[in-house]
């Protein structure tokens, strides 16, 4: 099934994508920015839904609608404006516009929408005979598609009711404590939105108050619209598991930055990062027994192989894909490498919160301690 998104903002576009995917996971997203894009396209994809913004930086959806009316005569077209008024919903019944949706939307109206005007889709038998074993369905999974972050689904109910909240923006910091993946796509997209003016925005934070509170907000409508897809009892243990232990180091680093005058929150967002790639091929896992693949006595053993040999190579192209700054990643990696070079007193932080959480490393643990002795207390400006 071909789903095409026209809309110029990337962040609702995303948005939108995580919503048909966890309606139709098969799907195929075909998304455009603009008009021009989208007119050409479109007169060459059979696609089974339309959803249209109707403002365009190059047009409006209606000029799209105008220009393709034969390709998509019968198509389902979910409109998505600002403000519904009269003059908008006659032009959309003109055009064949099957349903309207104002902006900005909670995850449950948006899922709700397009679970109306989405084709029913058989569901297909599992061929078990024919999937590759879990390692090579990791490494293919890994090279060739765009891996997802799994967040924690206790936090859901607090996420989904971060709209009615009065302070929205504190309760959305105090969430991100808790999430992986809500420090990784806050910083990212505060990331994307500050590329003009060469600023690195490490913290959630600095990240929350580039964003301002419609952004910050569609980003929680975002996981919520993302499946924490983990069910197996053994893949949500292992991610508990993951997520309790870089708490601990983060909440460690905060300390410890606190007390060497450092970056709090750059050294906590940082260590709240270190296992994204774990928790990305855990996700994997749990698709590769969604599509038929058995868990046995050596399963476990197995796994515990797989994540050791290929979490951080996951984890390495997740910040790539989300573009999170050299900087960042940098200072999310040096939990695991002593780092080398021009050290900044972060990097010797987190580093440390690492050794201080695992047995027998008092070595290092003083190693590092006479580097932070040398360090200057001013931490290094940062740029782009």
């Amino acid at each position: 099934m071909n789903i095409a998104l026209v809309e110029p903002d990337p962040l609702l576009r995303q948005v939108l994508t995580n919503a048909v995917l966890r309606l139709v996971p098969s799907a195929r997203i075909l998304a455009f920015a603009d008009l021009y894009n989208a007119r050409i396209e479109l007169k060459q994809w059979s696609v089974q839904l339309l959803v249209l913004s109707a403002k365009l930086p190059d047009g409006d959806g209606f000029d799209l609608l105008k220009s393709v009316g034969q390709a998509i005569k019968q198509l389902p077209v979910l409109l998505l404006i600002e403000q519904i008024d009269r003059i908008t919903v006659i032009r959309a019944k003109k055009y064949g516009v099957n349903s309207i949706l104002s902006k900005p939307f909670n995850h449950h109206k948006v899922l709700s929408k397009l679970a109306e005007l989405l084709p029913n889709q058989p569901k297909e038998a599992g061929q078990t005979d024919a999937l590759v074993p879990l390692e090579g369905f990791i490494v293919e999974q890994i090279e060739q598609s765009a891996l997802r972050l799994s967040h924690d689904p206790a936090i859901e109910k607090d996420l989904s009711m971060l709209t009615l909240s009065p302070s929205p923006l504190r309760e959305l910091h105090q969430l991100a404590r808790q999430s992986t993946v809500l420090v990784a796509y806050l910083i990212a997209e505060a990331n994307r939105l500050s590329l003009s003016n060469g600023q690195v925005i490490e913290s959630v934070p600095e990240a929350i108050k580039a964003l301002g509170s419609a952004r910050g907000l569609l980003i929680s409508q975002q996981l919520l619209l993302q499946s924490h897809g983990l069910v197996h009892p053994g893949l949500v243990t292992l991610a508990r598991d993951y997520c309790d232990r870089m708490q601990m180091i983060a909440k460690t680093a905060y300390v410890l930055a606190k007390k060497y005058q450092a970056d709090a929150e750059a050294c906590f967002a940082a260590c709240m990062m270190i296992y994204m790639g774990e928790l990305a091929v855990l996700r994997l896992a749990q698709a590769w027994l969604d599509k038929g693949g058995q868990w046995h006595s050596g399963s476990l053993e197995a796994l515990t192989k797989v994540l050791a040999r290929f979490g951080p190579r996951a984890g390495n192209k997740i910040k790539v894909d989300l573009h999170l700054p050299i900087a960042v990643r940098e200072l999310t990696g040096a939990v695991h490498l002593m780092p080398t070079g021009i050290i900044r007193r972060e990097k010797l932080i987190t580093r440390l919160a690492s050794l201080m959480n695992l047995a027998d490393k008092e070595q290092e643990i003083m190693e590092v301690m006479r580097h932070l002795g040398a360090v200057p207390q001013v931490s290094v400006e940062r740029k782009a």
